[in-house]
């Protein structure tokens, strides 16, 4: 994999930018320049038609690490077509399901779908191909170390100030002159670094998925499950419908399989939400296999 070389400007210590849809936003925050992390928070509408505030605690907060940022830049730069993963948190899971088609981008994660379209998708991998390189700069070293050399570079700036050297300039041999002018600085050598290729884990360089293949999951079927928001008997799950019948609908789950299922397992049949169907957890839990089947 080869992300794309940010263009070299000033480095800022912190980055939000927001992306809002009709009915779905999503806040990015880049935390500190130092942190190996980023936040996305998702918001949405509510039916009195007010957004959801973060001030009051609403919304899904995610936090992001460098691994994880690389998969996303990934799929918005449409070198993958799909990643998913599930966050645990104590008791909590989150499923997070990232995948382009046909040049829209679906960001979803339980119970929030934010869909990006050009030209948010250049301007979200634009930014985060930015936030990572900075962070690979500043979050992945160490500030000890870096302490220690400033220290030693001042402490010999002010060694050989306080001393008058005896010796005349022109008795500096020639070699010892190419060596202090060739001796590139700490700035120089981050530059170099920052330029050198970048070498990733093979296991992020998998193969997106094609009608005959099917991608691994990073995740089972129960945590799958557990993972969707809950409403009473109900479960959101992510996806479109397709098709509708007298008496059922075709719904396609996003990443997963086509399922037929009953109107009367759904909660509202004439829900236009973007973000999904509410459906019964005991037809869930009957069909979960059919979901996860890589024959269908």
């Amino acid at each position: 994999m080869a992300l794309k070389t940010s263009m070299k400007i000033y480095d800022m210590d912190h980055h939000r930018q927001s992306f809002f849809g009709q009915k779905t936003g999503l806040l990015l925050d880049s935390a500190n320049i130092t942190d190996p992390f980023i936040y996305l928070r998702f918001l949405q509408k509510k039916p009195s038609g007010q957004w959801e505030k973060p001030s009051q605690k609403e919304g899904k907060n995610i936090k992001l690490n460098l691994l994880e940022i690389i998969q996303v830049i990934r799929i918005f730069s449409s070198e993958t077509a799909k990643w998913s993963t599930v966050h645990k948190f104590g008791d909590e899971n989150t499923s997070i399901t990232v995948e382009r088609s046909n040049g829209t981008v679906n960001f979803f994660v339980s119970g929030y779908n934010k869909y990006f379209k050009y030209p948010e998708t250049k301007l979200f991998a634009d930014l985060l191909d930015h936030i990572y390189h900075e962070k690979i700069e500043n979050a992945t070293g160490s500030k000890q170390n870096q302490i220690s050399q400033s220290n030693i570079s001042a402490s010999s700036i002010h060694s050989s100030s306080s001393v008058t050297p005896n010796i005349p300039t022109k008795n500096i041999s020639s070699s010892s002159q190419s060596s202090m002018q060739t001796t590139p600085s700490y700035s120089d050598q981050i530059t170099q670094l920052k330029s050198a290729p970048i070498e990733y884990p093979p296991e992020l360089d998998d193969i997106p998925p094609t009608p005959s293949t099917s991608p691994k999951l990073s995740f089972t079927p129960e945590e799958w499950f557990n993972a969707l928001q809950q409403k009473e008997e109900f479960r959101l799950v992510p996806g479109d419908v397709i098709r509708t019948s007298g008496k059922a609908l075709a719904f396609q789950i996003l990443g997963h399989n086509e399922i037929w299922v009953p109107n009367s397992c759904v909660n509202d049949v004439n829900d236009s939400s973007t973000h999904g169907l509410w459906i019964k957890e005991w037809f869930l839990k009957k069909k979960i296999d059919d979901i996860f089947s890589t024959s269908a």
